[in-house]
């Protein structure tokens, strides 16, 4: 299972504090994204940055004093982040408030509940709701493995069934003889040595030519079973009562 993913969106003047909370969540086992650490030299930083929010499972908001007074990119952050809601599940958590101080939650984070690391139980709460979303990742790759497996699997029946239909138009139906392997229709008798055969028409492959009997027209017109009367065009053995079929 891979790692939840989680963004780090804050002011500039929390860097320290949140460079903290970032070695922590890696030492826990997350895939975390803080600016100083993923960008690198040369890359567009708001298209980076709005490709990280897109793709991240969950976004911790550092709230402060400087967050609220803060204006600028960080605010677009909050709006990716904020718009990014609207296609996740209802049940999702997905915008995590962190509260580094005392101090007021923005109008548009306020819906959510927010966890204040200065309290002692704080981190381990927060700790819980990642486990959570772990969870649900979790659970989410295995409906989608499993899903992929079926999808695998009635692709191959489908080729089988494309298989067995292209044999049956070039071979026919019928059953192959389990003692010499001569193809024969749904009949009683093989045709070739007279063995008892299952009348239930089906789909078989062809054996290699190597077993295939080597019995050609002899230029006759078959000939008549002498016990049942049935016609057995150039058969050696009736595949009505299997009677041998004198020529």
């Amino acid at each position: 299972m891979t790692k939840v993913k989680i963004f780090l969106s804050h002011a500039s003047e929390d860097k320290d504090q949140v460079r903290g909370f970032y070695a922590k969540l890696q030492r826990d086992g997350y895939e975390v994204w803080l600016d100083e650490e993923i960008l690198l030299p040369g890359q567009e930083w708001r298209k980076e940055i709005s490709k990280a929010v897109r793709e991240t499972d969950v976004v911790l908001v550092f709230v402060s004093r400087h967050l609220i007074t803060k204006t600028g990119f960080i605010q677009d952050e909050i709006a990716l982040a904020l718009n990014e809601v609207g296609k996740r599940t209802a049940e999702s958590i997905f915008v995590i408030p962190v509260l580094l101080e005392d101090c007021s939650i923005p109008q548009e984070l306020s819906r959510w509940h927010a966890v204040k690391l200065s309290e002692d139980s704080g981190y381990r709460r927060l700790l819980r709701s990642l486990a959570k979303v772990q969870i649900k990742k979790d659970n989410e790759e295995i409906q989608a493995q499993r899903e992929k497996r079926e999808v695998e699997a009635r692709a191959k029946r489908e080729k089988n069934e494309e298989e067995a239909r292209a044999r049956e138009t070039r071979y026919g139906t019928g059953v192959w003889c389990p003692n010499c392997a001569a193809q024969s229709g749904p009949q009683a008798f093989c045709w070739y040595c007279g063995t008892a055969l299952s009348v239930r028409p089906t789909v078989v492959p062809p054996p290699s030519s190597s077993y295939m009997p080597a019995y050609s027209s002899r230029g006759d017109q078959g000939a008549y079973c002498s016990n049942c009367g049935t016609h057995s065009d150039n058969k050696r053995f009736c595949h009505t009562c299997g009677s041998p079929i004198s020529r």
